[in-house]
């Protein structure tokens, strides 16, 4: 009885093409200096990609500087000079001129855990801003513990109130409550008229003109008081109502006259839209 021969072997299944990446949102905070170096720190591995990273946020920097350099900065309302610490709460999108108005002392910011989160904490730490990493998302206990430490032993918290991805203009309760626990003085920053552009981001980032001048408004919201403890039964009614304050303060300067800048020039108090 004779063998039947033996079968050929099957083709390999044919891979599925891999499908395409998706396009991202808009940049948020850095426009699109982030999404420069966060594109290239994500194309290269290991140590190729930190030094892109490195690099990347050394530019950023750079730049960043030399055109705050050429801005003029008008303060008004009440002085920002915190003694034992403070908060200073602001809408995103303004980072960049609110930078000529850094109070004196250690200076400290919530930055989010992302890929992007981590250029940014380079970019700021070049500017003179250490990083409590973590956001509302992800991470938010930590840094909201970190930005505590940092008060209570004299440092000063930047809060952009309107959480990593917006709905902008929507206050969270971070600000408030590190404030309360603390028993640190908040003050409300917010650009009331600048000449510029605009990012077609979420935050419509600003980018003051150079060479232009910036107003910027500055209201002690809460003074320096004894700090509530974290389980205090009180606590809750007192960071909803300190947060409702701190967004009708910083949506304020709507009433002020001030024209949008969606793309260029006018008074940049609010967004425009």
């Amino acid at each position: 009885m004779t063998r039947p021969p033996p079968l050929a072997p099957r083709p390999p299944a044919p891979r599925p093409p891999r499908s395409l990446p998706r396009p991202r949102k808009a940049w948020g905070a850095w426009g699109a200096w982030g999404a420069w170096g966060a594109r290239g720190a994500r194309g290269a591995r290991g140590a190729l990609g930190a030094l892109w990273e490195g690099a990347a946020a050394a530019a950023i920097a750079l730049v960043a500087r030399a055109w705050l350099k050429t801005l003029r900065v008008e303060r008004v309302g009440d002085p920002l000079a915190p003694t034992g610490g403070g908060v200073v709460a602001f809408l995103h999108g303004e980072q960049l001129p609110l930078l000529l108005c850094r109070p004196p002392g250690a200076l400290i910011a919530p930055i989010s855990l992302s890929r992007d989160g981590g250029l940014q904490a380079r970019v700021m730490g070049r500017l003179g801003v250490r990083a409590a990493r973590g956001s509302s998302s992800r991470g938010g206990a930590r840094a909201l513990l970190g930005l505590r430490r940092a008060v209570e032993e004299g440092g000063v918290a930047l809060v952009a109130v309107d959480g990593p991805r917006g709905p902008w203009g929507r206050a969270r309760e971070g600000a408030a409550y590190v404030a309360l626990t603390a028993g640190a003085p908040l003050w409300v920053c917010r650009v009331v008229h600048a000449r510029g552009w605009r990012l077609r981001s979420w935050d419509r980032f600003l980018l003051p003109r150079p060479c232009s001048s910036v107003r910027v408004s500055i209201t002690l919201l809460r003074p320096a008081s004894p700090p509530l403890p974290p389980r205090a039964p009180e606590l809750r009614a007192a960071v909803e109502a300190l947060t409702a304050a701190v967004e009708a303060s910083l949506l304020e300067p709507r009433a002020v006259g001030a024209r949008g800048a969606a793309r260029e020039g006018g008074a940049g108090g609010s967004p425009g839209g």
